[in-house]
């Protein structure tokens, strides 16, 4: 059950608790432990993937029953302020975002836009989607092609030089060639981008990524982005599931601009969502930013290149994000 942050409507999400056969896509492959669905665009689901939806309100409210079948790993997400869900729907091998006015009881499913996970559901039941204040939403879709880059040049006719590889290890032990990031990339990487519910108009605001969780800023207008930035060896040492071998990185992107500013991977929301409050003790101009950071001393919390972290920061955008 979800509800609405104020309380004033909650809604159901009815599933099966063992996914059913038919939801399984027979072409989901393996990057190391991570079984990724290329009808997801992602890492898929290890519950139930589809949930049908009722919602509901205050006693004169009659529970309405929306036609169709959400995914539900992708969760919903209740507009602040407007009467207003959304989430995501699965259709043949696609995805696409519904939104729903519960009190006009108006359903829109947007079918021109192919939706993705990437990699937020290792966490299910957080929202894939998220509101900005200007009713817009922001969610994950398939990478622009001409955002991947150029096709490789090929060699032509020149021949191709192969080199051997020697290995020596003592045994017992074996070899194992794990995938980097790049065939992670190519399997569940998506762009975050915005859509303009009314109008049915997309705009994209990154590149390709393995996004990993995406937390809105208390006003809407900022997204705290969480991405894969690396991957380890795959040492032969760890056992299956002990981790997904990816290095995270944490990001501030404004939802109006599309700028992109590294933060500090223990950055979160001073308010908004239940996160922790701000430590006492900030400048006055960091006390009327509803947005400052608040962090704690860890190494290498900021990306290759920028500077050690601080205790404490500030909002890279002030107070308005």
């Amino acid at each position: 059950m979800h509800f609405r942050p104020d309380l004033s409507a909650w809604a159901v999400l009815g599933a099966a608790e063992p996914p059913s056969v038919a939801d399984h896509n027979p072409r989901t492959v393996y990057w190391r432990d991570l079984p990724v669905d290329p009808a997801l665009t992602g890492v898929a689901p290890a519950r139930a993937r589809h949930a049908g939806v009722v919602l509901g309100g205050p006693p004169a409210f009659r529970p309405w029953r929306l036609p169709l079948r959400t995914v539900l790993s992708a969760g919903i997400a209740w507009h602040p302020e407007l009467p207003l869900v959304a989430g995501l729907v699965q259709r043949d091998d696609r995805l696409h975002p519904w939104s729903a006015d519960y009190t006009a009881r108006r359903l829109t499913v947007h079918q021109r836009v192919r939706a993705a996970l990437s990699l937020t559901s290792r966490r299910p039941g957080r929202p894939a989607l998220s509101w900005c204040q200007d009713g817009r939403l922001t969610l994950l879709t398939l990478p622009d092609p001409a955002a991947s880059g150029p096709e490789p040049e090929t060699e032509g006719d020149r021949d191709q030089v192969w080199r051997p590889v020697v290995f020596e290890a003592t045994g017992p032990g074996h070899v194992a060639f794990v995938p980097g990031l790049t065939e992670l990339l190519c399997l569940a990487g998506a762009s975050v981008s915005v859509l303009a519910p009314a109008t049915g108009a997309l705009r994209t605001l990154t590149p390709p990524l393995l996004v990993g969780g995406r937390e809105p800023s208390p006003s809407g207008r900022g997204l705290l982005v969480e991405h894969a930035t690396a991957a380890d060896g795959g040492s032969a040492e760890q056992s299956p599931g002990s981790g997904d071998g990816l290095d995270w990185s944490h990001a501030v992107l404004r939802t109006d601009s599309g700028s992109w500013a590294p933060v500090p991977a223990t950055t979160c929301w001073a308010t908004g969502g239940g996160n922790p409050p701000r430590r006492a003790g900030p400048s006055r101009a960091a006390r009327r930013s509803s947005c400052a950071h608040r962090t704690t001393p860890r190494g290498n919390t900021r990306p290759s290149g920028q500077g050690s972290p601080t205790r404490t920061t500030t909002h890279p955008f002030g107070g308005t994000a």
